[in-house]
């Protein structure tokens, strides 16, 4: 993942997450950003908006293709195609 100043248009940092990535969302509340990773590791991995570093990365059930946060609660969701499921992230 590349992370871009938005004023400046260039390249600040690259961010190792989990391979192929397929969505992003970020917490305003909590500066933490989320991507989902579809193949051939279905994960979402959280990375600390502040230090560009990457927390950690979760193994979620088959493959998360999109991924949304809700910043009031903490909550991440991964809808899961494969079982039309949700998976939950408390963060």
């Amino acid at each position: 993942m590349s992370v871009v100043d938005g004023r400046t248009f260039q390249m600040v940092s690259t961010i190792a997450v989990d391979d192929l990535l397929t969505a992003i969302t970020v917490n305003p509340v909590t500066n933490r950003i989320y991507t989902a990773n579809y193949y051939p590791n279905s994960s979402a991995s959280i990375v600390d908006g502040n230090t560009n570093q990457t927390i950690t990365t979760l193994p979620i059930d088959d493959q998360g293709y999109s991924i949304a946060v809700n910043p009031q609660t903490n909550r991440v969701y991964v809808p899961i195609w494969m079982s039309n499921t949700v998976t939950v992230i408390q963060d």
